[in-house]
């Protein structure tokens, strides 16, 4: 399911999936909470903590797990004029479609005329430029079947679906040498026998394979992000080689989920156990990020409607190259813990003093379990001694 989330939307899919609870992981027992986040979508102006990404994917997994609730949830928010909200429901209804012809149609055929054009029109758009459907082909085919049903309202819907992908998708997608037809996900053991080029492949296959694995795919995100952190300096180097090798005027899936996939690791690096700045390869990558973002401005990826991962580098560049939200969590753990105000200012200078000592100072201590809106850390004894350290030296 979540494989293309990636390009425009939203990303940080993983981060969306593995961290939708704040690091607690999704969990069935907030399904309730997670139906009625969605409904701040719906009112003009939401706030980011009111509606994002992870706002519409935690009901995306919802549904995955079978709550009759999330689909009906999801249909009846597709008119929301919140960019990140749309843009991750199109890539759902996109999936969805792709996935599960039948399914899309019959939840879709409900709905009123307005209604289902626009849910048709999200799900085809979900697969412009070739950013979704891998199965396109069978997919035209399955539609065109349809079409000729003896239910003449489903066969009218499948008409109006398949105008709508022939018009929004590429019309021969290339899938690019990445896609491995008999990938499937490894245990810890095999995770653990992998050299680092290799373990990188595999989290862009398990990106891109995640349909055929949903109940499976939370889990095996944290596993394979554990190893890239755990693996940071080493990886570093080929998460950079993947994203100077990223042409935003070949545009195929695969080459879409290399560049995403990677560049969404750096940021996760950055955020859990390595500032990128304070190290020499990491600064190399951040600088391909910056190049990247060049090539796609130029590629034309600015215009409107048009999706691809320029949205989410624009999202991660900004926390790489200053504050992240780790950062805040320290700043909001000192102030809530131990009395400790920070200006803007100094918040700022705090940061780059953390990075001077110890780029790992992200991973000093873990965030307090459960789901919470501004979760705190569990630990705030290193950060407290770091900056009475950095007081003593700006007093100095």
């Amino acid at each position: 399911m979540l494989k293309l989330l990636i390009p425009s939307v939203l990303f940080p899919l993983l981060f969306a999936l593995t961290c939708s609870a704040q690091e607690g992981r999704w969990n069935i027992q907030f399904a309730d909470k997670y139906l009625n986040d969605l409904q701040g979508c719906a009112r003009p102006l939401a706030s980011y903590e009111e509606c994002n990404m992870g706002t519409v994917i935690n009901v995306a997994i919802l549904d995955e797990k079978g709550d009759a609730r999330a689909m009906p949830a999801m249909m009846g928010l597709a008119g929301t004029t919140n960019t990140d909200a749309s843009n991750a429901l199109s890539w759902y209804f996109s999936e969805v479609l792709c996935g599960n012809p039948q399914r899309f149609l019959n939840a879709v055929r409900g709905r009123s005329d307005w209604e289902r054009a626009n849910l048709i029109y999200l799900a085809a758009i979900g697969d412009s430029k070739n950013a979704g459907c891998l199965s396109i082909t069978a997919l035209r085919q399955e539609l065109q079947t349809t079409a000729k049903n003896n239910d003449v309202s489903l066969a009218r819907l499948a008409s109006e679906t398949l105008l709508a992908v022939n018009k929004w998708s590429r019309p021969n997608p290339n899938t690019g040498d990445c896609f491995v037809k008999s990938y499937r996900f490894k245990s810890e053991k095999e995770i653990l026998t992998m050299t680092p080029r290799q373990l990188v492949e595999e989290d862009v296959q398990s990106e891109i394979h995640t349909p055929e694995y949903i109940s499976k795919a939370a889990d095996y995100g944290q596993l394979t992000n554990k190893y890239l952190r755990k693996n940071a300096l080493v990886v570093l180097p080929i998460l950079t080689e993947y994203i100077n090798a990223y042409d935003p005027t070949k545009r195929a899936s695969c080459d879409e989920v290399r560049y995403s996939t990677a560049s969404h690791r750096l940021w996760s690096i950055d955020l859990a156990t390595l500032r990128l700045r304070g190290v020499y390869d990491g600064k190399l990558a951040i600088n391909a990020v910056k190049n990247a973002i060049d090539r796609m401005k130029k590629a034309g990826f600015e215009a409107p409607g048009v999706q691809s991962p320029l949205s989410g580098s624009l999202l991660d560049l900004p926390q790489l190259t200053g504050t992240n939200i780790r950062d805040y969590q320290i700043r909001d753990t000192l102030r809530t813990k131990n009395h400790v105000e920070m200006s803007d200012e100094e918040f700022e200078n705090f940061v780059e003093y953390l990075i001077s000592i110890d780029p790992r100072y992200p991973s000093w201590s873990r965030l307090e379990p459960g789901y919470k809106v501004r979760p705190l850390l569990v630990d705030s004894r290193r950060f407290l001694q770091a900056y009475r350290q950095f007081k003593r030296r700006t007093q100095n």
